[in-house]
């Protein structure tokens, strides 16, 4: 049942908005919404013929489905609707609710907020904002809510600074202007972190694709970058323990997806987000033992996709060696070292070696950030193949993606100086190769069916839009190297690049990086030579021979 502030909320609507109008009839409106959602009728079991009857049921149903949405449409669209949503949101049903919000949304989004009064507005700002933290919401629901108070805001923050908080009754939004007024009053709610984070993602992307006025639009981005701190603090603590029994399975998922809709927007400061990607890096690489092992897959995942989105859109100011350095780093540590007899020979069952089947499963699960790394760090790779110069960073031991007992030496200590730059590169080369060469074929081919061991088909996750099997993602990275890698002729190969100069050599000084340009290009030549057997010959051919 609606509250009393509530019941002042509708009959101060109903005076001033809804002159000529009957009082909304809530019970009218949620018949409307049951006979929408109705389901499909059963067939029949006559032992008639049963084409004819189907037929004219469906039919029947399809236009009571739209004579009731076409209802429900013209009542939103009446200035008496503002009135249904504090009793559709107080319903026990999820469709009444659902429409209950979109109602608000809807009608803010038109841009009849201004037929309510000033302190109306402010009212049902505080409806959404209490509604959007009652406990117990579904996700469609809580999101529209959310959806509808970003809305709000758009139109009552620009032009009129102090209006938000005139009268608002959340606490903890101190330093963090409207959007910190709504998380605190979330969180004396008792919203949980999660339905936080989702509030926070909503508004970097809502207010983003916010078609405003040039003033209006720095305003509002002004207000992105007062809350900046609020959730740059609130993220490293999810990260910190995403596999304790006190954090909720969504917790990591929802703050990883808020930390990937703020950076575009431009008001974090790059240093700040920096500061995430090591506890990023070590949900890549977390150990399982003696934990949810489905927990720490979606923790694994979900930090695959938020570095990927990290790689395709990195904050101003990031250096190689922020991201780009450290993932190498990660790639050298996780991914065992790569050699023809590591296609070619099957460990027995007794090894502790894993069998290459499963390697290539574990890499192709990691295809998308291996990808993303690739067409990100190709400069960096072309230039630093035969670089001898050590990285300064050493990240904590780490749980190998495919074979620990073979993991190549890091060439350095704990605090001390990292593997060389050239040593990175060049495993990477090999990992890139073995996503479309041989390791994976093999992987497919002892797997039968093309189905994992949970029973998955692979097949069907590229459908989706993931790239699963790894065969053609990696050819991207050779056609971007071949522009990278500096020129160098060798007999039977035709290696050449168009205008990219290695680091550290400025454009006209050629006799300073002459030297420096064959090395590089004799490096990768005499790499490719050396290990074309462990890739798929067919494309490397392509890629790079005539």
């Amino acid at each position: 049942m609606p509250t009393p502030f509530d019941t002042a909320f509708i009959a101060a609507t109903m005076s001033s908005s809804s002159v000529g109008y009957p009082p909304p009839d809530v019970a009218h409106a949620i018949a409307l919404i049951h006979a929408a959602a109705a389901p499909p009728p059963p067939p029949s079991t006559s032992s008639q013929p049963q084409t004819s009857q189907n037929s004219h049921a469906q039919d029947a149903y399809i236009h009571s489905i739209q004579t009731a949405q076409s209802a429900l449409l013209a009542l939103q669209r009446t200035p008496a609707a503002w009135g249904l949503v504090p009793p559709l949101l107080s319903s026990d049903e999820v469709n009444v609710q659902f429409f209950g919000a979109h109602t608000a949304h809807a009608k803010v989004a038109r841009g009849e907020l201004d037929s309510l009064s000033p302190a109306e507005q402010l009212q049902l700002r505080d409806v959404l904002v209490r509604e959007a933290g009652r406990a117990g919401r579904a996700r469609v629901v809580r999101r529209k809510l959310y959806g509808g108070i970003v809305a709000i805001a758009v139109r009552l923050v620009p032009g009129r600074p102090g209006v938000w908080e005139a009268g608002s009754g959340g606490e903890g939004g101190e330093g963090g202007g409207w959007i910190g007024e709504v998380v605190g009053a979330l969180l004396q709610a008792g919203a949980p972190s999660a339905h936080v984070h989702e509030f926070l993602a909503g508004v970097a992307e809502d207010v983003g694709a916010a078609s405003l006025l040039p003033q209006a639009k720095i305003q509002l981005t002004q207000s992105l970058r007062t809350a900046a701190p609020l959730v740059l603090n609130s993220i490293p603590a999810v990260l910190s323990s995403p596999n304790t029994n006190t954090q909720p399975p969504d917790a990591l998922p929802a703050a990883l997806t808020c930390l990937t809709a703020w950076p575009p927007a431009g008001v974090l400061p790059g240093q700040d987000v920096a500061r995430v990607v090591a506890p990023l890096i070590a949900l890549l690489s977390a150990p399982t033992q003696d934990q949810d092992t489905h927990h720490a897959d979606e923790a694994r995942t979900a930090a695959c996709t938020t570095l990927a989105e990290l790689l395709a859109r990195p904050p101003a100011g990031w250096s190689p060696k922020v991201l780009l350095e450290p993932l190498f780093v990660w790639v050298l540590q996780a991914v065992a070292s790569l050699s023809p007899t590591s296609f070619s020979q099957v460990q027995p069952a007794h090894s502790d070696i894993p069998p290459p089947r499963n390697e290539a499963r574990r890499l192709r699960r990691d295809m998308r950030l291996l990808v993303a790394l690739g067409d990100a760090g190709v400069e960096c790779v072309a230039g630093c193949v035969v670089d001898a110069t050590c990285v300064a960073l050493s990240l904590p031991s780490v749980t190998s993606v495919a074979s620990v007992s073979s993991l190549p030496s890091m060439g350095g200590t704990e605090g001390g100086e990292g593997p060389e730059r050239g040593e990175l590169a060049r495993h990477f080369l090999r990992v890139m190769l073995a996503l479309g060469g041989r390791w994976i074929g093999v992987g497919r081919a002892q797997e039968g069916e093309g189905e994992d061991e949970d029973g998955v088909d692979e097949d069907e996750e590229d459908e989706e839009g993931e790239e699963g099997n790894g065969d053609e993602g990696s050819l991207g990275f050779w056609y971007l190297a071949l522009w990278e890698v500096p020129r160098k002729r060798v007999p039977g190969y035709a290696f050449e690049s168009l205008s990219c100069l290695p680091f550290g050599v400025e454009d006209g000084d050629t006799d300073a990086g002459a030297d420096r340009m064959d090395a590089v290009g004799a490096g990768v030549l005499a790499f490719v030579s050396a290990e074309s057997e462990i890739g798929d010959a067919g494309m490397w051919r392509r890629c790079v021979c005539v």
